[in-house]
C-alpha cells in the first residue's frame, strides 16, 4: 500500500507513544470528568476506529494511506488509554479491601486476550481477509459500551476536586520507583517480541513451536495473577513480593540466552516470563497504596 518498513513501523509504535503521553493528562483529569463517561468514551472512540481501521485498505496507496493510518491508530490510542484508566480507578474505588484479588483477575483476562489474540486473529484473517478481525472484535468491543452505561456506578460520589498535579505524584519516592519498574517490565516484554523469534530458528525449531513459547508466557501470567493478588491481600506484604517478582525476571532474562558468564548451563534452553509476579504487584501497590 505504499507504506516502507520503517513507516509500517512507526505506524503501529505511534499507539503505545501517544497511550504514554496521553494517560497521565486522563489521570489528572478524571476526578473532573468522572470514570464513567470517560471509561463510555474510551471504548467508544477505540471500538470505532478499529472497525474503520479494517477498511484502511479500500483507501489509495501512498500518503492518504499512510495519513489515515496514523489518525486512526492515534484515536485508537485515545480510546484505549481512556478506557483502561478509567476502568482501574473504578475497580480501585469499588474493592478497594480486596483490590488485589480483582486486579488479579483483570490481569488474568488481560493473559486470556495475550494468549488468544494472534490464534483468533489468524483465523478471521483466514476467514475473511483483513477486514474481519477488525470489524468482529471492534464490534464486540462496541457492544460492551450500552453493557457499560447500564451496570456501572454513578459518579455521584467521586470526588470533583483537583488532587495536586502529575509533578507532584512524580516526586513521591514511592510512585517513582513503581513507575520505573512498570518502565523496565513493559522493555522485558517489549524485545522479546523482535529478537525471541529469531534466536530461536537458530536450534531448527519450526515457526509452531516458536509459536506456541509466547502463548504460553501469556497462560502462565493469567494462571498466576489472582495467586499473586490474594497474597498480597492477604500478607500486605507487596514490597516483598514485588522483589521476588523482581528476582525472577532478572532469573529468566540472564538464562534466556543464556549470559555469557554462564557458562555451565546448556545452550538449547526454553524461557518461562515470571513476568507477572512483579507487574501485579506493582499494580497492587499503586492502586492499592496511592489510588
Amino acid at each position: 500500500m505504499g507504506a516502507s518498513g520503517s513507516m509500517i513501523g512507526l505506524i503501529f509504535g505511534i499507539y503505545p507513544l501517544v497511550v504514554f503521553l496521553v494517560a497521565p493528562v486522563i489521570g489528572v483529569l478524571l476526578p473532573q470528568v468522572g470514570p464513567r463517561f470517560t471509561l463510555t468514551a474510551g471504548l467508544f472512540l477505540c471500538s470505532g476506529s478499529q472497525i474503520l481501521f479494517g477498511f484502511v485498505s479500500m483507501l489509495p496507496k501512498g500518503a492518504i494511506f499512510v495519513l489515515f493510518c496514523f489518525l486512526l491508530r492515534i484515536v485508537m490510542a485515545f480510546g484505549g488509554a481512556a478506557a483502561d484508566t478509567a476502568s482501574f480507578a473504578i475497580v480501585a474505588g469499588e474493592f478497594g479491601t480486596n483490590i488485589g484479588v480483582v486486579t488479579g483477575a483483570m490481569e488474568t483476562f488481560t493473559g486470556l486476550g495475550f494468549m488468544l489474540g494472534p490464534p483468533l486473529g489468524g483465523v478471521l484473517y483466514s476467514a475473511g481477509g483483513f477486514k474481519l478481525p477488525f470489524i468482529v472484535m471492534g464490534g464486540i468491543l462496541l457492544s460492551i459500551v450500552p453493557v457499560v452505561m447500564i451496570i456501572l456506578p454513578r459518579d455521584e460520589n467521586v470526588t470533583r476536586e483537583k488532587k495536586g498535579s502529575l509533578l507532584q505524584m512524580g516526586k513521591i519516592p514511592g510512585i517513582a520507583v513503581i513507575g520505573f519498574s512498570v518502565l523496565v517490565s513493559g522493555i522485558v516484554l517489549g524485545f522479546l517480541d523482535p529478537t525471541f523469534a529469531p534466536y530461536m530458528k537458530k536450534f531448527g525449531l519450526g515457526p509452531s513451536k516458536v509459536g506456541l513459547i509466547f502463548p504460553l508466557c501469556a497462560f502462565c501470567y493469567a494462571i498466576s495473577a489472582p495467586a499473586v493478588g490474594w497474597i498480597c491481600d492477604k500478607t500486605g506484604k507487596t514490597r516483598l513480593v514485588m522483589l521476588f517478582g523482581a528476582f525472577c525476571v532478572l532469573v529468566g532474562i540472564l538464562i534466556l540466552a543464556p549470559a555469557p558468564f554462564l557458562t555451565f548451563l546448556p545452550q538449547r534452553l526454553v524461557f518461562i516470563s515470571f513476568y507477572s509476579q512483579h507487574d501485579l504487584c506493582v499494580h497492587k501497590t499503586l492502586r492499592g497504596k496511592y489510588v
